[in-house]
């Protein structure tokens, strides 16, 4: 698995470089390709595939709101949506962006509050119960 995340990465850097790439790497193969604000990123192991699908992405702002993250796995699929820059309330001035997981064994949603320089807050209600945790950088 370690590898799989070493050549997404490896891969991720080199969407900058070009608009489709592939790297293979013994028993695991990965497609970039980009169009516009769209990243997609195919990785094919023996272990499954993992499909990674980004819309709306803009690089140049730190909270690109829009932006959709679809990645489907063999264990389930995972959301990520940038939603906006909170205006009011104990979150105002960070980015709020959604997650939702979902596989065999259930969905777990969750809310990511970060700010500009990197610190935040993940939220989520797991079994009735209201969990809260603040990261820093």
């Amino acid at each position: 698995m370690k590898k799989i995340l070493f050549i997404v990465v490896m891969c991720a850097l080199l969407i900058g470089c070009s608009t489709k790439t592939t790297v293979v790497n013994d028993d695991v193969t990965v497609k970039t390709s980009t169009s516009g604000s769209n990243v997609n990123v195919d990785v094919e192991s023996d272990d499954g595939n993992v499909k990674i699908e980004t819309t709306g992405l803009d690089t140049n702002e730190w909270c690109p709101e829009g932006t959709v993250t679809k990645t489907t796995t063999p264990d389930g699929t995972m959301n990520l949506v940038i939603k906006e820059i909170v205006s009011s309330g104990k979150y105002a001035g960070y980015c709020h962006m959604i997650q939702e997981v979902n596989s065999a064994e259930g969905s777990i949603n969750a809310d990511y509050y970060y700010n500009e320089e990197g610190s935040g807050y993940i939220v989520m209600d797991i079994a009735g119960q209201h969990i809260e945790t603040e990261w820093t950088k």
